[in-house]
Protein backbone atom coordinates (compact mmCIF):
# COMPACT_ATOMS: atom_id res chain seq x y z
CA UNK A 1 0.00 0.00 0.00
CA UNK A 2 1.55 3.29 -1.09
CA UNK A 3 1.06 6.70 0.45
CA UNK A 4 0.55 9.72 -1.74
CA UNK A 5 2.39 12.77 -0.51
CA UNK A 6 0.35 15.81 -1.44
CA UNK A 7 2.98 18.08 0.05
CA UNK A 8 2.42 21.39 1.84
CA UNK A 9 2.03 24.68 0.08
CA UNK A 10 2.13 27.71 2.35
CA UNK A 11 -0.33 30.58 1.90
CA UNK A 12 1.12 33.13 -0.49
CA UNK A 13 -1.72 35.65 -0.63
CA UNK A 14 -2.05 39.04 1.02
CA UNK A 15 -2.33 39.32 4.80
CA UNK A 16 -4.51 41.87 6.56
CA UNK A 17 -2.32 44.32 8.53
CA UNK A 18 -2.51 43.80 12.27
CA UNK A 19 -3.85 47.32 12.91
CA UNK A 20 -6.67 46.88 10.39
CA UNK A 21 -8.02 43.48 11.34
CA UNK A 22 -11.07 45.07 12.89
CA UNK A 23 -12.20 45.73 9.30
CA UNK A 24 -12.53 41.96 8.78
CA UNK A 25 -15.04 41.82 11.63
CA UNK A 26 -16.76 44.93 10.30
CA UNK A 27 -17.19 43.56 6.78
CA UNK A 28 -18.35 40.15 7.97
CA UNK A 29 -20.88 41.66 10.41
CA UNK A 30 -22.25 44.06 7.79
CA UNK A 31 -22.56 41.29 5.23
CA UNK A 32 -24.36 38.91 7.57
CA UNK A 33 -26.58 41.54 9.22
CA UNK A 34 -27.71 43.10 5.95
CA UNK A 35 -29.11 39.70 4.91
CA UNK A 36 -31.64 39.69 7.76
CA UNK A 37 -35.18 40.26 6.54
CA UNK A 38 -36.06 42.98 9.05
CA UNK A 39 -32.82 44.88 8.53
CA UNK A 40 -33.22 44.76 4.75
CA UNK A 41 -36.85 45.89 5.03
CA UNK A 42 -35.94 48.87 7.22
CA UNK A 43 -33.16 49.86 4.82
CA UNK A 44 -35.64 49.89 1.94
CA UNK A 45 -38.46 51.60 3.83
CA UNK A 46 -36.14 54.34 5.13
CA UNK A 47 -35.99 55.82 1.64
CA UNK A 48 -39.69 56.73 1.50
CA UNK A 49 -39.84 59.31 4.34
CA UNK A 50 -36.98 61.20 2.70
CA UNK A 51 -39.12 61.78 -0.39
CA UNK A 52 -42.01 63.11 1.71
CA UNK A 53 -39.81 65.43 3.76
CA UNK A 54 -37.95 66.62 0.65
CA UNK A 55 -41.27 67.56 -0.96
CA UNK A 56 -42.28 69.37 2.23
CA UNK A 57 -39.03 71.34 2.23
CA UNK A 58 -39.52 72.22 -1.44
CA UNK A 59 -43.00 73.70 -0.97
CA UNK A 60 -42.11 75.41 2.31
CA UNK A 61 -39.01 76.93 0.71
CA UNK A 62 -41.15 78.43 -2.05
CA UNK A 63 -43.43 80.07 0.52
CA UNK A 64 -40.46 81.23 2.58
CA UNK A 65 -38.86 82.97 -0.40
CA UNK A 66 -42.14 84.72 -1.31
CA UNK A 67 -42.67 86.09 2.20
CA UNK A 68 -41.10 89.27 3.58
CA UNK A 69 -39.10 89.42 6.84
CA UNK A 70 -42.02 91.24 8.54
CA UNK A 71 -44.45 88.57 7.40
CA UNK A 72 -42.09 85.85 8.57
CA UNK A 73 -42.07 87.30 12.05
CA UNK A 74 -45.79 88.06 12.34
CA UNK A 75 -47.21 84.89 10.82
CA UNK A 76 -44.56 82.46 11.99
CA UNK A 77 -43.18 81.59 8.55
CA UNK A 78 -39.91 79.81 9.29
CA UNK A 79 -36.95 78.69 7.25
CA UNK A 80 -37.70 75.14 6.05
CA UNK A 81 -34.11 74.22 6.86
CA UNK A 82 -35.35 73.50 10.36
CA UNK A 83 -37.11 70.42 8.99
CA UNK A 84 -33.73 68.70 8.90
CA UNK A 85 -33.65 69.05 12.69
CA UNK A 86 -37.27 67.97 13.09
CA UNK A 87 -36.63 64.92 10.90
CA UNK A 88 -33.78 63.81 13.17
CA UNK A 89 -35.36 64.57 16.54
CA UNK A 90 -39.15 64.32 16.44
CA UNK A 91 -41.16 61.10 16.78
CA UNK A 92 -42.70 61.63 13.34
CA UNK A 93 -39.21 61.81 11.82
CA UNK A 94 -36.46 59.23 11.98
CA UNK A 95 -35.97 58.23 15.67
CA UNK A 96 -38.42 55.31 15.51
CA UNK A 97 -36.85 53.92 12.33
CA UNK A 98 -33.37 54.33 13.81
CA UNK A 99 -34.49 52.52 16.96
CA UNK A 100 -35.86 49.60 14.94
CA UNK A 101 -32.66 49.38 12.92
CA UNK A 102 -30.53 49.38 16.07
CA UNK A 103 -32.73 46.73 17.69
CA UNK A 104 -32.70 44.30 14.78
CA UNK A 105 -29.14 44.94 13.62
CA UNK A 106 -27.53 45.07 17.05
CA UNK A 107 -29.56 42.60 19.08
CA UNK A 108 -27.63 39.64 17.73
CA UNK A 109 -24.28 41.33 17.12
CA UNK A 110 -22.53 39.52 19.95
CA UNK A 111 -25.30 37.22 21.19
CA UNK A 112 -25.14 35.17 17.98
CA UNK A 113 -21.36 34.75 18.29
CA UNK A 114 -21.71 33.74 21.93
CA UNK A 115 -24.40 31.17 21.12
CA UNK A 116 -22.40 29.72 18.21
CA UNK A 117 -19.11 29.64 20.17
CA UNK A 118 -17.54 31.94 17.60
CA UNK A 119 -15.24 33.55 20.17
CA UNK A 120 -13.00 30.50 19.79
CA UNK A 121 -12.68 31.30 16.08
CA UNK A 122 -12.01 35.01 16.56
CA UNK A 123 -9.76 35.17 19.59
CA UNK A 124 -7.61 32.08 18.99
CA UNK A 125 -6.21 34.01 16.03
CA UNK A 126 -4.21 37.27 16.12
CA UNK A 127 -7.31 39.41 16.65
CA UNK A 128 -7.59 41.39 19.86
CA UNK A 129 -10.81 41.84 21.78
CA UNK A 130 -10.60 45.59 21.17
CA UNK A 131 -10.48 45.03 17.41
CA UNK A 132 -13.45 42.69 17.65
CA UNK A 133 -15.33 45.31 19.70
CA UNK A 134 -14.59 48.09 17.20
CA UNK A 135 -15.70 45.97 14.25
CA UNK A 136 -18.97 44.94 15.89
CA UNK A 137 -19.90 48.39 17.20
CA UNK A 138 -19.03 50.19 13.96
CA UNK A 139 -21.12 47.75 11.91
CA UNK A 140 -24.26 48.48 13.93
CA UNK A 141 -23.56 52.23 14.12
CA UNK A 142 -23.10 52.38 10.33
CA UNK A 143 -26.40 50.60 9.73
CA UNK A 144 -28.22 52.99 12.08
CA UNK A 145 -26.46 55.93 10.41
CA UNK A 146 -27.76 54.73 7.05
CA UNK A 147 -31.27 55.30 8.40
CA UNK A 148 -30.63 58.51 10.36
CA UNK A 149 -27.55 60.28 9.01
CA UNK A 150 -27.81 59.65 5.26
CA UNK A 151 -31.45 60.84 4.87
CA UNK A 152 -30.74 63.93 7.00
CA UNK A 153 -27.75 64.85 4.84
CA UNK A 154 -29.87 64.42 1.72
CA UNK A 155 -32.52 66.75 3.15
CA UNK A 156 -29.83 69.31 4.00
CA UNK A 157 -28.60 69.13 0.40
CA UNK A 158 -32.17 69.67 -0.85
CA UNK A 159 -32.46 72.81 1.28
CA UNK A 160 -29.07 74.06 0.07
CA UNK A 161 -30.13 73.50 -3.55
CA UNK A 162 -33.22 75.66 -2.97
CA UNK A 163 -31.23 78.70 -1.82
CA UNK A 164 -32.47 81.82 -3.58
CA UNK A 165 -29.30 83.95 -3.42
CA UNK A 166 -25.68 83.91 -2.29
CA UNK A 167 -26.41 85.06 1.26
CA UNK A 168 -29.07 82.41 1.68
CA UNK A 169 -26.70 79.78 0.28
CA UNK A 170 -24.10 80.71 2.89
CA UNK A 171 -26.66 80.29 5.66
CA UNK A 172 -28.02 77.01 4.34
CA UNK A 173 -24.57 75.42 3.96
CA UNK A 174 -24.42 75.19 7.74
CA UNK A 175 -27.22 72.64 7.68
CA UNK A 176 -24.84 70.06 6.21
CA UNK A 177 -22.38 69.88 9.14
CA UNK A 178 -25.29 70.19 11.56
CA UNK A 179 -27.01 67.18 9.98
CA UNK A 180 -23.73 65.25 10.08
CA UNK A 181 -23.23 66.07 13.76
CA UNK A 182 -26.74 65.21 14.98
CA UNK A 183 -27.12 62.18 12.70
CA UNK A 184 -23.82 60.74 13.90
CA UNK A 185 -24.76 61.38 17.51
CA UNK A 186 -28.07 59.60 17.00
CA UNK A 187 -26.35 56.58 15.46
CA UNK A 188 -23.91 56.38 18.38
CA UNK A 189 -26.41 56.67 21.24
CA UNK A 190 -28.61 54.00 19.65
CA UNK A 191 -25.98 51.68 18.19
CA UNK A 192 -23.49 51.34 21.05
CA UNK A 193 -25.91 50.45 23.90
CA UNK A 194 -27.71 47.74 21.92
CA UNK A 195 -24.40 45.99 21.17
CA UNK A 196 -23.57 46.14 24.89
CA UNK A 197 -26.93 44.55 25.73
CA UNK A 198 -26.24 41.89 23.09
CA UNK A 199 -23.16 40.82 25.05
CA UNK A 200 -25.25 39.94 28.13
CA UNK A 201 -27.13 37.02 26.61
CA UNK A 202 -26.83 34.25 24.05
CA UNK A 203 -30.33 34.97 22.76
CA UNK A 204 -30.84 37.93 20.47
CA UNK A 205 -34.50 38.11 21.49
CA UNK A 206 -33.58 38.95 25.09
CA UNK A 207 -31.22 41.72 23.98
CA UNK A 208 -33.83 43.15 21.60
CA UNK A 209 -36.53 43.09 24.30
CA UNK A 210 -34.23 44.78 26.82
CA UNK A 211 -33.26 47.47 24.34
CA UNK A 212 -36.90 48.07 23.38
CA UNK A 213 -37.81 48.51 27.05
CA UNK A 214 -34.90 50.83 27.80
CA UNK A 215 -35.70 52.97 24.75
CA UNK A 216 -39.49 53.05 24.65
CA UNK A 217 -40.42 53.20 28.34
CA UNK A 218 -38.45 56.37 29.21
CA UNK A 219 -39.67 57.94 25.97
CA UNK A 220 -43.39 57.26 26.44
CA UNK A 221 -43.57 57.55 30.23
CA UNK A 222 -41.25 60.55 30.24
CA UNK A 223 -43.46 62.45 27.80
CA UNK A 224 -46.53 61.69 29.91
CA UNK A 225 -44.93 62.96 33.12
CA UNK A 226 -43.49 66.02 31.37
CA UNK A 227 -47.02 66.92 30.33
CA UNK A 228 -48.43 66.19 33.80
CA UNK A 229 -45.84 67.98 35.91
CA UNK A 230 -44.85 70.70 33.42
CA UNK A 231 -41.19 69.82 33.98
CA UNK A 232 -38.57 68.48 31.53
CA UNK A 233 -36.76 66.27 34.05
CA UNK A 234 -39.00 63.18 33.81
CA UNK A 235 -37.68 62.79 30.24
CA UNK A 236 -34.04 62.80 31.32
CA UNK A 237 -33.51 59.14 30.29
CA UNK A 238 -35.45 59.48 27.04
CA UNK A 239 -33.07 59.26 24.07
CA UNK A 240 -35.39 61.24 21.71
CA UNK A 241 -35.69 64.00 24.35
CA UNK A 242 -31.91 64.10 24.67
CA UNK A 243 -31.45 64.30 20.91
CA UNK A 244 -34.09 67.01 20.65
CA UNK A 245 -32.38 69.10 23.33
CA UNK A 246 -28.89 68.80 21.88
CA UNK A 247 -30.13 69.10 18.30
CA UNK A 248 -31.89 72.37 19.09
CA UNK A 249 -28.54 73.84 20.13
CA UNK A 250 -26.80 72.49 17.03
CA UNK A 251 -29.49 73.85 14.67
CA UNK A 252 -30.21 77.04 16.66
CA UNK A 253 -33.83 75.93 16.89
CA UNK A 254 -36.23 77.90 19.11
CA UNK A 255 -38.87 75.92 20.97
CA UNK A 256 -42.44 77.13 21.37
CA UNK A 257 -43.46 78.65 24.68
CA UNK A 258 -45.33 75.54 25.78
CA UNK A 259 -42.42 73.16 25.10
CA UNK A 260 -40.23 71.97 27.95
CA UNK A 261 -36.97 70.69 26.49
CA UNK A 262 -34.25 69.18 28.63
CA UNK A 263 -31.33 71.44 29.49
CA UNK A 264 -28.75 70.49 26.88
CA UNK A 265 -25.81 70.03 29.34
CA UNK A 266 -27.84 67.40 31.21
CA UNK A 267 -28.76 65.67 27.94
CA UNK A 268 -25.11 65.58 26.84
CA UNK A 269 -24.03 64.22 30.23
CA UNK A 270 -26.54 61.37 30.12
CA UNK A 271 -25.58 60.42 26.56
CA UNK A 272 -21.87 60.42 27.41
CA UNK A 273 -22.48 58.24 30.47
CA UNK A 274 -24.64 55.87 28.42
CA UNK A 275 -22.10 55.41 25.62
CA UNK A 276 -19.05 55.18 27.90
CA UNK A 277 -20.72 52.70 30.27
CA UNK A 278 -21.81 50.59 27.27
CA UNK A 279 -18.23 50.42 26.00
CA UNK A 280 -16.99 49.55 29.49
CA UNK A 281 -19.58 46.76 29.74
CA UNK A 282 -18.54 45.43 26.34
CA UNK A 283 -14.87 45.36 27.33
CA UNK A 284 -15.67 43.59 30.59
CA UNK A 285 -17.85 40.98 28.90
CA UNK A 286 -15.33 40.26 26.14
CA UNK A 287 -12.54 39.94 28.72
CA UNK A 288 -14.39 36.99 30.26
CA UNK A 289 -14.70 35.13 26.96
CA UNK A 290 -12.90 31.80 27.30
CA UNK A 291 -10.68 30.79 24.42
CA UNK A 292 -8.52 27.68 24.10
CA UNK A 293 -5.67 28.37 21.73
CA UNK A 294 -5.09 25.64 19.18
Amino acid sequence: MSLRDRGYKPYEGAHTPLAGRWTVVLRHTLRMTAKQAWVLSILIISGFPVLVWAALIFFKAYGFVQSTPDLQGSEGVVDPGQYVFLFLAKWYGVPLQAFLMAMFAGGGAIADDSRNNAFQFYFSRPLSREQYLVGKVLAVVLLVAFVSLVPAVLLAIVRIALSHDGADLTRQLWHLPRALALGTLEALVLGVPVVALSSLSKGRGYAQAAFAGLFLLPWVIGDVFVWMFRSPWPALLSVPAQLESVGAVIFSYHFADGDRPLPWPAAVAVMVVMVVSSIALLRARLATAEVVAG
